[in-house]
């Protein structure tokens, strides 16, 4: 489990449109940058990502 502190700086650093990983991966592609934390729709994608990202290893424990 990680704890959520973690979890959004991490994200806001994948997520940043000028430093970001995620946006220096679609700029080697060619393809625009994505507003991810500025935009309404692609803030929720985000916040749903890094949700899913945090709550997976809890669930695979409980599942198991």
């Amino acid at each position: 489990m990680i704890a959520p502190a973690v979890v959004g700086l991490n994200f806001r650093w994948l997520f940043n449109t000028q430093y970001g990983l995620v946006d220096a991966l679609l700029r080697m592609f060619n393809l625009p940058d994505i507003p991810w934390l500025t935009h309404p729709a692609w803030a929720l994608v985000s916040v749903i990502v890094a949700d899913v990202w945090q709550n997976t290893p809890l669930m695979v424990l409980l599942f198991l």
